[in-house]
């Protein structure tokens, strides 16, 4: 791609590689949690109280996956020195800059994992490929009129905007074939929360880091208690 707005090339295309490390966290903390759930879902498929078991863990894992990720964003600046050595690759000193988005973006991938086991669950797998199809379609679209405008924050951009309309067909289509509730209202504070602590990484507002500790300490007092009552029943049961 060419722009005259940003610079791109093989150094924008490092820099986006390494500020993908960190959303990696995330990604790799899903994919082992993943795996045990799949089989938990299609263990769970012809129980009874499927819907609620449903609605307890995604709601449970909703709660970590939101504050885990709020916690990557705001101390993105004091992690990537320990990923990135700044002093020996000092043209990578800006990819804390780009982490933010991604680690949105990551995170609504995470989401779209656990509604794709509905479909494996219920074999429905095909809905899985057109909703995933969409997401794809939408992300080079979009690729292709960001990236020249906004460079590395435009391919961040798309990738978050992408993995949220697979979301957005996904959290609907799914339930129809497990028709667990969920909490819109929380999930869309959790998401405007999260947007506001990438945006002031981003732009770097004065005492944005004020902004980053208020922004975490309440993305965690909103997503205890989930996460309380299900260590308590884990406990409980162990």
């Amino acid at each position: 791609m060419h722009s005259d707005r940003v610079e791109l090339g093989s150094a924008a295309a490092g820099i986006y590689g390494y500020a993908t490390k960190i959303p990696n966290l995330i990604s790799m903390v899903s994919t082992i949690f993943f795996q045990a759930w799949n089989m938990s879902a299609i263990t769970e498929n012809d129980s009874s109280d499927r819907s609620s078991f449903y609605e307890k863990v995604y709601s449970c894992y909703q709660s970590i996956m939101f504050i885990a990720a709020a916690f990557l964003v705001a101390a993105v600046q004091v992690i990537t020195p320990f990923i990135i050595n700044y002093k020996k690759f000092p043209e990578y000193s800006t990819v804390y800059l780009y982490t933010p988005v991604l680690v949105a973006a990551v995170l609504f991938m995470c989401f779209n994992q656990f509604l794709s086991s509905i479909y494996t669950a219920t074999k429905h797998t095909k809905n899985s490929f057109w909703t995933s199809l969409s997401a794809c379609t939408a992300n080079i679209l979009l690729n292709l009129i960001l990236i020249p405008r906004w460079g590395i924050q435009g391919a961040a951009a798309a990738t978050l905007a992408s993995y949220g309309l697979c979301y957005a067909l996904r959290i609907f289509d799914a339930r129809r074939y497990v028709p667990f509730r969920v909490n819109h209202g929380k999930f869309l504070l959790n998401t405007a929360v999260l947007g506001g602590l990438c945006l002031a990484v981003v732009k770097q507002p004065m005492f944005y880091s004020a902004y980053l500790v208020c922004g975490f300490v309440f993305m965690l007092a909103c997503n205890s208690e989930a996460v309380i009552i299900m260590i308590k029943k884990l406990l409980k049961r162990g």
